[in-house]
């Protein structure tokens, strides 16, 4: 790669289109001796399709992506280039492009201000112009210098690299050894995967259910907002004696002797005479379990039938206690 580079000429800037910047673009620029451009946040497919608009003929994608990175590096430094280039042509009469190049290099590898890049500059310029008399002596020169700095910087690159892959080998090697201690440890001693099993499928099973009964609910609570009623179930005596809601429903034969005074129907097959009954094969409704939800189109009847009953009941409660004949709220006629 570094070869391949240098074919083209000495890259003054690095870059790449993602960030953090790949260490392989990091030892590209080290090589140079190039300033390494990073990027805030790593370029998206659209943002890429933007900058390269104009120039898309035919790239594929890894062309693209290095030309993102050109492009952002070249806008990011454009305004410190620019400023370079006034101050050269403004000292230099008819200044190269690599003089300018040369002294922006300076001002982003070593940190040095402009004036200090062209001083060196200058003093290159004069080192070279002593010891070559003629302009092809100072570029075959020139490009010697690089060509040995660069073979130099490879060198020196390929070093470091061999040093990190024995390092990363010695680190492999001791993963191995900690791996096959702790195989031996724990050889013979390993858990019970399938007690495991089981418990994760009882635990599977067990959120099943509570995902089955919360879609229920939602339906449920639907269906009460578009006007169905709500009614408890009661499967225990206890719960019939101090329930609150007004109506109810009866699950299976129940001892109705005492019955909660706030109960003014129940909905059942059985045949009470204390209070209004409803059967609930006569109704539209839904099975929850703990509840039922009764459909609108039987709940109006219902809740007619109830209070009328209710009055009914509650008129020959009345006559019969002026009778003297007690017949508390809720017995059942034997």
């Amino acid at each position: 790669m570094i070869a391949h580079i240098s074919q083209y000429g000495k890259p003054v800037i690095c870059g790449a289109d993602v960030t953090p910047t790949p260490a392989s673009v990091a030892d590209i620029a080290t090589t140079f001796g190039a300033h390494l451009h990073s990027l805030e946040s790593t370029l998206t497919k659209e943002r890429k399709q933007d900058l390269t608009a104009a120039y898309d003929n035919g790239i594929n994608s890894h062309e693209r992506d290095a030309l993102c990175a050109a492009i952002i590096a070249y806008r990011s430094l454009k305004p410190l280039y620019t400023k370079i280039c006034e101050r050269v042509d403004s000292c230099i009469a008819q200044a190269s492009k690599e003089q300018k190049e040369s002294v922006l290099s300076q001002v982003l590898y070593t940190d040095c201000n402009i004036d200090e890049a062209m001083q060196r500059l200058f003093d290159q310029d004069t080192e070279e112009s002593e010891t070559d008399n003629t302009p092809s002596q100072k570029t075959e020169a020139a490009q010697e210098n690089t060509t040995a700095d660069n073979h130099e910087q490879l060198r020196q690159t390929i070093t470091q690299q061999n040093a990190r892959i024995a390092h990363l080998q010695e680190y492999v090697t001791m993963l191995k050894d900690q791996l096959a201690t702790e195989r031996k440890k724990t050889q013979g001693n390993a858990p019970d995967i399938s007690q495991y099993k089981k418990e994760i499928d009882t635990l599977r099973k067990t959120i099943a259910e509570k995902e089955k009964r919360i879609a229920q609910q939602q339906d449920a609570l639907e269906l009460i907002e578009r006007g169905w009623l709500l009614v408890k179930k009661i499967s225990r005596a206890e719960e019939l004696k101090t329930t609150n809601n007004a109506i109810v429903c009866v699950n299976g034969k129940l001892p109705t002797q005492h019955i909660s005074s706030a109960v003014q129907h129940i909905i059942t097959d059985a045949q009470i005479d204390a209070i209004p009954t409803t059967s609930l094969k006569t109704l539209q409704y839904q099975d929850l379990g703990n509840y039922i939800l009764i459909s609108p189109d039987t709940r109006t009847p219902l809740m007619t039938q109830s209070a009328t009953r209710f009055t009914q009941w509650l008129h020959k409660y009345k006559s019969q206690r002026q009778t003297d004949s007690e017949v508390p709220y809720g017995t059942v006629n034997q």
